[in-house]
C-alpha cells in the first residue's frame, strides 16, 4: 500500500467533554469470589480447630504430626479467606476506602 493514496482529515481543535466520561461504571459484586472466600474461611477454621485439638491431645490419633499438618493447611486456607471476607464485609457496609473492586473477580 502506497502512502500517496491516503486521505487525511484535520482533527478537531476544540475539546468536547460529556458527563458520561466522568461517571464511574456500576460496581459488579464478585459473588463467586465472595463464596470462595467464605468457603476458604470455613474450611480453614475447621482444619485449624481440628489440628489444635489433635496437637493438644483432646482428639486422640495415632500420629501427632497430622495435627501440625492440619494447622499448616488450615492456616493457608484461613488467612486469605478471612482477609477477603473482611474486605467484602467492609465494602458491603460502605466503609470509606473499601470497594468490591478490591476483591479479584473470578470470571
Amino acid at each position: 500500500m502506497s502512502g500517496r493514496n491516503v486521505k487525511y482529515h484535520r482533527l478537531r481543535t476544540e475539546r468536547v467533554y460529556t458527563d458520561a466520561q466522568f461517571r464511574k461504571p456500576p460496581i459488579k459484586v464478585p459473588v463467586k469470589a465472595i463464596v470462595l472466600a467464605v468457603l476458604l474461611f470455613l474450611v480453614g477454621s475447621i482444619l485449624l480447630t481440628l489440628g489444635c485439638l489433635i496437637v493438644t491431645g483432646i482428639l486422640e490419633t495415632s500420629d501427632h504430626g497430622r495435627g501440625y499438618a492440619l494447622i499448616a493447611i488450615g492456616s493457608l486456607t484461613f488467612i486469605p479467606g478471612s482477609y477477603h471476607c473482611w474486605l467484602a464485609y467492609n465494602a458491603y457496609m460502605g466503609r470509606h476506602g473499601f470497594s468490591f473492586r478490591d476483591i479479584p473477580a473470578m470470571d
